[in-house]
């Protein structure tokens, strides 16, 4: 809440002009009972995915579909949101496996090997690591969680860019 005030003080200081007329609206989307819970990634559709703590002791993840939240199905584990497309799709790690999850095909874990899925596009293309012996590795996973490496090397740091065509 400071962090917000100060940022629209900013905004009104550098503006030069008063925002009287603006008003918002606090909208908490955390599944009800949780004891905490964090906004992870918003898409232009005014979806949003975060994760959330039980007890303490559980993290989950959730969907916000713009009226109501879901929470994301966990496998045996914590699940960890990491972000979410511009058609809904959310991408991220459970029980140490990447995974993506829509409100049509549920959750599914991608790929055999631990890592995680941390983007994805409109196209449902998937972007992560996983771990390959000792060395993570990045890693594009098609619609079809066909995976592809395009960094090979240990070590390297690899910067991949997925367009939406």
């Amino acid at each position: 809440m400071f962090r917000t005030a100060v940022c629209l003080l900013a905004l009104v200081l550098i503006d030069g002009r008063a925002f009287g007329d603006l008003s918002y609206t606090l909208t908490p989307i955390g599944p009800a009972g949780a004891q905490s819970s964090s906004g992870v990634a918003l898409n232009n559709s005014g979806q949003a995915t975060g994760t959330f703590t039980l007890d303490g002791l559980i993290t989950d993840s959730f969907f916000w579909n713009g009226v109501s939240v879901s929470v994301i199905p966990s496998s045996g584990g914590n699940t960890i949101a990491k972000d979410i497309s511009p058609i809904g799709e959310v991408v991220g790690r459970a029980t140490n496996r990447p995974f993506r999850y829509d409100t049509t095909n549920g959750m599914s874990l991608i790929g055999p090997s631990e890592g995680e899925a941390t983007g994805t596009n409109a196209n449902g293309e998937v972007i992560g690591n996983r771990n390959l012996g000792n060395a993570n590795r990045t890693n594009v996973w098609s619609p079809s969680n066909v995976v592809t490496s395009p960094a090979n090397s240990k070590g390297s740091a690899t910067i991949l860019i997925i367009c939406n065509t």
